[in-house]
């Protein structure tokens, strides 16, 4: 069975600069809360420590609307605008055996003497009765807890109080257990050793912004030596600029003066580098020794192998060259000579010498 239910915590609040009221108040708590039934009697629901601190149920107080003495039972985009006077900033967190919450009222006026908070929720119920080891009877089990919104009003029940408000009830069939125990409402504080006592309520609110301080101070004292983690390595790269800039003009150097040498071993064949890479240079000597050099899809190390061996290859192929030259000088030469002497045979055979 779906149910609307609407919690009730005292209400301990500052305010800004701007005049609006802000506070991480309790909102909720766990255990046992009593509600009236339609024929009077009382109905104990179980709120268990999964349910409350889920964190879908913590998440839904995120962003939820704050009212006055929930004059509409269940807040919506029709009416926000006519009854929200501020809003619940972030997700629920656990406090001990309580909700918190970060709040935010912009509109202080209109919460007149009200110093209570009343947090409205939807719920299921599991309506099997049973003993908790911890909290005792109950009637029924509170399932799938989410926020609807958040109201001031005026009083709540003793302690973190509740009151149903299922559809057919009204918001003024309060029960109050104890007067006097409303007026002088107490808070469980537990210390860092382990003892736990009745304190006001503000005393607990300022413990609860000490612990919040000193662990504030703790997470950033835990920074530090993070910090200066980053600022060796920041130190470390500046120290080292100089030495890479160093690096840097050494490599360019050598790239340099090894383009410049390869462009004088590619002119000595006549090769126009100009625009060209060194791996383009080097496919055009090879080419010009090897006519037939299928240079496809090779890697760059088959090329500068291929370019050595080009260069090594060079001189015998000048050499050659040199000689077939020679060779065919010699052949012009006899042949011109016989012709020569030919001639001269035959002029004398004719009488002409």
């Amino acid at each position: 069975m779906n149910v609307t239910r609407y919690d009730f915590a005292s209400f301990q609040a500052t305010k800004t600069d701007e005049g609006f009221i802000v506070d991480t108040p309790i909102v909720a708590r766990v255990g046992i809360q009593e509600y009236r039934n339609d024929d009077g009697s009382i109905r104990k629901e179980l709120r268990l420590p999964e349910e409350v601190f889920s964190q879908d149920s913590l998440s839904s107080m995120k962003g939820k609307p704050i009212s006055i003495d929930h004059k509409d039972k269940i807040v919506t985009s029709k009416n926000a605008n006519r009854v929200t006077i501020g809003a619940v900033l972030d997700s629920g967190f656990q406090d001990g055996d309580n909700v918190r919450t970060q709040i935010v009222i912009h509109s202080p006026d209109a919460i007149g003497d009200r110093r209570e908070l009343s947090l409205g929720y939807s719920c299921k119920l599991d309506e099997t009765a049973g003993t908790h080891e911890i909290y005792g009877q109950y009637d029924a089990i509170q399932r799938d807890i989410r926020v609807n919104h958040l109201s001031v009003v005026k009083r709540g029940r003793a302690g973190v109080a509740r009151l149903n408000m299922d559809s057919n009830e009204v918001l003024e069939d309060e029960v109050i257990i104890n007067p006097k125990e409303h007026n002088a409402m107490t808070v469980k504080v537990k210390l860092d050793s382990g003892i736990e006592y009745d304190a006001a309520p503000e005393v607990a609110a300022e413990l609860t912004k000490l612990r919040a301080d000193a662990l504030d101070s703790a997470k950033k004292l835990d920074t530090i030596p993070q910090l200066q983690s980053t600022i060796d390595t920041l130190q470390a790269k500046v120290d080292g600029i100089d030495e890479l800039v160093k690096s840097a003009k050494e490599a360019g150097r050598l790239d340099a003066a090894n383009r410049l040498a390869l462009e004088a071993k590619a002119e000595k064949f006549k090769i126009d580098h100009a625009g060209k890479t060194d791996r383009e240079v080097k496919e055009a000597v090879i080419k010009a020794v090897r006519k037939d050099a299928d240079l496809t899809d090779k890697s760059d190390i088959y090329v500068d192998a291929a370019f050595d061996m080009a260069l090594e290859i060079a001189p015998d192929l000048n050499m050659a060259d040199q000689r077939e030259k020679a060779l065919n000088k010699t052949d012009s030469a006899i042949t011109t000579g016989k012709s020569a002497y030919q001639a001269h045979m035959e002029a004398l055979a004719k009488g002409t010498k």
